[in-house]
Formats: C-alpha cells, structure tokens, sequence
C-alpha cells in the first residue's frame, strides 16, 4: 500500500506512483494534448496549456518522458545535471554516461555464484502438486 504522490490517496502499489484515478486522468491529459498537437503543429506550451487546461508541468513530463516530441523541446528541456539542451529525459547523453561509469566504480562488484549453488540447479524448474 502506498500513497498516490499527486491526490495522496492510499492504493495498492503496483510498480506507479499513482492511484489507479489520477493515472486514468494522467493518460486523458496525454490524449488530449496529442489531439491538439496534432491539429495544431508547432504550437508553444503556453498555448497548449491556454486551451486544453492541461498544466504546463504536466506537459514538460510528457516530454520528458519522450511521449511528446517537438522541433522546440531541445530548447525547453535542460540536462539536470550540465544545463545543456536535451530532447528528452533529464540528462543528457555526456552526463548519462558520466553517472553510469561513476556509479559503477563506486558500487561493489556481486560475489560470484558456485555451479554447485542449490538455487541455481533448481531454478526454472517447477513443480505441480498432485491431487
């Protein structure tokens, strides 16, 4: 059980941070931006915002999530990390590459398994239980 990180309302968590309410109106707030993208090409997310009621915020996600593109989101969406211009998500290529090699040098290296490991013979073996 979590609480929705937007309503605050308790759901049983399944891998979203939203309950199952504002994950509906989430993805009706997608549709109706794509339908007015797709009417009206190139349009700001100020405008988009002025007539759709979808909020500004809510759209940069979108973007950030790569559910929307545009010709103008380079200049909208910034690297968390440098403050450069980036398509989509929240670093851009240079600094992804930078935490995934620094991460992997600070973080332990798992033991290796032994083949005679119980777990590992028995694994993808499954059993039915006979009435």
């Amino acid at each position: 059980m979590r609480n929705c990180s937007q309503c605050g309302r308790v759901f049983a968590y399944r891998g979203n941070s939203l309950c199952s309410k504002c994950l509906d109106k989430a993805e009706d707030d997608f549709v109706l931006v794509r339908r007015y993208l797709q009417k009206h090409a190139g349009a700001g997310i100020k405008e988009i915002e002025e007539n759709t009621g979808v909020d500004e915020q809510i759209i940069m996600k979108f973007m950030r999530e790569g559910r929307l593109a545009s010709e103008s989101s380079a200049d909208l969406l910034k690297c968390e990390n440098c403050g450069c211009s980036i398509a989509k998500g929240r670093y851009c290529e240079k600094c992804l590459y930078d935490l995934t090699y620094g991460l992997k040098a600070v973080l332990p290296v798992p033991p290796a398994k032994k083949d005679n490991d119980i777990s590992r013979r028995i694994r993808g073996t499954m059993y039915t239980r006979k009435s």
